[in-house]
């Protein structure tokens, strides 16, 4: 299995970064590293750098104009129709149990 490394944003719950690697993946937060603050425009690169998937509720990073398939680890954009603390987790949890980020195909 490909190691599969994956950056929870700022705007979503930190213990989704332990569901990560509860499942196998290298999962790091950025509050963890203290980036919250950095704008999209400071994160991105950063996130990059490490070769990792960002994980976030931000619809910015959803502009395949600024962040075109192709050109980047990847992105994870978490949107809910609940968007409690709970209902995040619940269903990264959820989807976790048939997990298949790191599938190349």
């Amino acid at each position: 299995m490909m190691n599969v490394r994956v950056k929870v944003d700022e705007d979503l719950p930190r213990q989704m970064a332990d569901l990560f690697t509860e499942c196998g993946y290298d999962a790091t937060t950025v509050v963890g590293q203290r980036w919250q603050g950095l704008s999209d425009a400071e994160l991105w690169p950063r996130v990059q750098q490490e070769g990792r998937w960002l994980v976030t509720a931000d619809k910015g990073f959803a502009n395949l104009r600024t962040y075109p398939l192709g050109s980047h680890a990847g992105v994870l954009l978490f949107r809910l129709d609940e968007e409690s603390k709970g209902s995040k987790l619940e269903t990264l949890h959820e989807s976790q149990r048939n997990p298949n980020l790191s599938r190349a195909d």
